[in-house]
Formats: structure tokens, C-alpha cells, sequence
């Protein structure tokens, strides 16, 4: 499957670009450069919106995330 762009992964989604490009920020998504990102990168997003719906900090898995202990690679 190719590359998304932050339009399509937001449109794939439901998640605005302003908001995908936060987490972008936060560390919570990875993009290749241009902001291109992988189709596995939808499921990721699905983890982060279950998360923030659920009234996780996402500031606190971020920095999990950044130590290497949180959101291992989706499948």
C-alpha cells in the first residue's frame, strides 16, 4: 500500500490535520519527510483516539513513547 499524506490519513480517520499535526508535535506519530505517513499509521491514530477518549494524558504516553516504554509499532 503507498504512503498517505496528512490529508488522506486525516480524511481515513476523521481526525482534522491541525489536530493530527499536535500529536505530530507530541511525538505520538512519526512522519517520513513531507509528512507522509504509513497505513499502519491509521491504526495508530485509532490507538491515540481510543486513548484520549478514554481521558488518557497524552502528554504522559507521549513521553512514554519518547523513553521507549509506550505504543509499540501496530501491526
Amino acid at each position: 500500500m503507498p504512503e498517505l499524506t496528512i490529508d488522506e490519513l486525516a480524511s481515513r480517520t476523521g481526525e482534522p490535520v491541525a489536530q493530527l499535526r499536535d500529536w505530530l508535535s507530541l511525538g505520538l506519530l512519526g512522519a517520513h519527510p513531507a509528512e507522509r505517513f504509513e497505513p499502519s499509521d491509521v491504526a495508530r491514530v485509532r490507538v491515540i483516539q481510543f486513548l484520549r477518549d478514554h481521558r488518557v494524558d497524552l502528554a504522559v504516553v507521549a513521553e512514554a513513547v519518547k523513553d521507549g516504554s509506550g505504543l509499540a509499532p501496530v501491526p
